[in-house]
């Protein structure tokens, strides 16, 4: 699996709060857009299923992610948060810096796990959260996820 089939660099921002719900709110609003999806159901469960269970992950990362009656393809959009989102109830209790919003069609469980891991896989290592983090530009983030840059 690619990852650079369900993102653009127009899906990465930068976010403009340290504020939990906020910064999802942001994310929902991109990836609604670049997916066609309705912003506010998308939203709604985004925060539905973070009241069921954080999805803080620790070491600086948040992976929210939903399935989703009526979306036509999975996507992702990204949050880079340098403030630090102190409320997101990590695992490691830490602030979280990268936030990474994956949805994907409510049938499409098999695309839906193998994105999630996909990003697990890429972002568990330090390395590429550090780069992230210290990256100026959407463009930097996009390849360092896609592998473009390398």
């Amino acid at each position: 699996m690619e990852l650079k089939e369900y993102i653009a660099e127009k899906q990465i921002v930068f976010c403009s709060t340290s504020n939990k719900n906020k910064v999802l709110g942001e994310l929902a609003g991109v990836l609604s857009e670049a997916t066609g999806f309705d912003n506010d159901k998308m939203l709604a469960a985004i925060l539905l299923r973070e009241k069921l269970m954080s999805t803080g992950m620790g070491q600086g990362l948040g992976i929210p992610h939903v399935r989703l009656r009526g979306l036509k393809r999975a996507g992702m959009a990204v949050g880079l948060c340098r403030q630090g989102i102190s409320d997101y109830e990590s695992l490691d209790n830490e602030p979280i810096y990268i936030v990474v919003l994956i949805a994907a069609p409510e049938g499409q469980h098999e695309t839906y796990i193998r994105l999630l891991a996909e990003v697990v896989d890429v972002l568990k290592r330090p390395d590429l959260r550090r780069e992230i983090i210290a990256a100026e530009e959407p463009a930097e983030i996009y390849q360092i996820l896609t592998g473009s840059g390398k």
